[in-house]
């Protein structure tokens, strides 16, 4: 469908250079001609004629040139199929009395309208506005055979039979044009589509291939840490360190989810999905995210409900607790763009339950965000809300929502708050 309207725009694109290249240069020349040959100084009929020359000639000239026409009710294409057949059926009418007030020759007046008619038929793109310039062409013929230059009914017949037939042969001449024109313009469209195929698939390629040698190095670094972790564990250590070895032990686990949820993006199948408790994800957020908080002096806050035990949902394996760090840590520079390192900032993270629906929710007080920023997240465009930002962390949140099937959801006002949510199925 998207290529049939391109297909389209393309030939009438043609249509309107072919217009602007060959048929306005013959009708200035034309225009030139006429005033030179027929110029009759004291003759008012004469010179009215010439004056309605140059002004149709003059406006198809500079309105092939213009792009729109500003009005009260907005800008109109000066292009368009539409307003060029409204254009030729103006001019056929005055063109007809330019060849009364100059009193052209009867032959000079049919080859003339011979070319106008081809003009027209080179301009106008859809058969339909072909169709209707054709008849005022013959209309305005008609005229010009039996009011202008009368004759005998046999010969007017014969003038307006082999009229048609001209017509009729350019018609037939021009829909095969058209018809190889598209088959062209078709072909190079359809080469063009492999072509951005072809390359997005080799760029996708280079990224996969760049991701699973990240993953194995992470994965190397990963092993190394927890190798650590264990070491330090078994020793006898104080009630803060073990705090600090919990913390590093889970954070090691999300990194391993991480990994297999990039892996995944490229086919691996290494992910699975799982159900998790409101209770769980709220243990793992105030053990993760609570690390590092004075560091912007922002408080942080939780809003969970008294009963999240009781709250089942399914997601892929760590995504969940993954989304909600991405969205906090944006929280987080928000707040230290705001407010530049001085207490005032507030984070909440928080958890309700609305219509059979858990609704997870991070807010902040900082920057916020552009109504066309928001509109950009809405329209799955990935954007950064933050100063040389690359908009990574929404790519990811917003991929992983629609891997979970959670719903996401912004609102924001500038320079005053921003709030993300992400609405999950309760699982029964």
């Amino acid at each position: 469908m998207l290529q049939d309207v391109e297909l389209n725009q393309r030939l009438q694109e043609r249509y309107k250079l072919l217009f602007t290249k060959v048929v306005v240069p013959v009708m200035v020349v034309t225009t030139l001609f006429l005033v030179l040959s027929h110029w009759q100084p004291g003759n008012d009929r004469v010179f009215s004629g010439m004056v309605v020359i140059a002004v149709v000639a003059g406006l198809n000239v500079w309105l092939s040139q213009l792009k729109a026409i500003p009005t009260p009710w907005g800008a109109i294409s000066a292009r368009s199929d539409t307003f060029d057949t409204l254009r030729w059926c103006v001019n056929f009418p005055f063109d007809v009395y330019i060849a009364w007030s100059l009193n052209a020759h009867e032959a000079a007046a049919v080859i003339a309208w011979l070319l106008l008619t081809f003009g027209a038929l080179t301009e106008v793109h859809q058969p339909r506005n072909k169709l209707i310039t054709v008849g005022a062409a013959f209309s305005s013929f008609c005229v010009l055979v039996l009011w202008l230059y009368p004759t005998d009914l046999r010969t007017e017949v014969y003038l307006i039979a082999c009229y048609l037939g001209l017509v009729f042969i350019l018609w037939k001449l021009e829909r095969y044009v058209a018809a190889e024109m598209a088959a062209v313009f078709a072909e190079r469209l359809q080469r063009e589509r492999v072509e951005r195929e072809a390359a997005g698939l080799q760029r996708e390629a280079a990224i996969g291939h760049s991701t699973r040698a990240i993953n194995h190095e992470m994965n190397t670094l990963i092993g190394v840490a927890r190798l650590s972790a264990e070491r330090i564990g078994e020793r006898q250590v104080e009630e803060a360190t073990a705090k600090d070895v919990a913390r590093l032990e889970k954070a090691l686990s999300y990194m391993e989810r991480v990994s297999r949820l990039i892996l995944d993006d490229l086919g691996s199948e290494s992910v699975v999905k799982r159900r998790i408790s409101l209770a769980e994800l709220q243990d793992d957020l105030r053990l993760l995210l609570c690390n590092g908080v004075t560091h912007c002096q922002a408080r942080l806050e939780f809003d969970f409900p008294a009963n999240a035990v009781d709250y089942w949902f399914e997601e892929r394996t760590g995504s969940t607790y993954l989304i909600l760090h991405n969205l906090a840590k944006n929280a987080y520079e928000a707040v230290l763009a705001k407010f530049d390192g001085k207490p005032g900032g507030v984070i909440q993270v928080s958890a309700a339950v609305e219509g059979g629906r858990l609704v997870l929710a991070v807010y902040d007080n900082g920057v916020g965000m552009s109504a066309q920023q928001v509109e950009d997240i809405r329209r799955q465009v990935v954007v950064s809300g933050k100063i040389d930002g690359h908009g990574l962390g929404l790519q990811f949140v917003w991929r992983e929502c629609v891997w979970n099937g959670f719903e996401l959801a912004v609102e924001s006002g500038e320079g005053e708050f921003c709030r993300f949510g992400v609405r999950i199925v309760l699982f029964k």
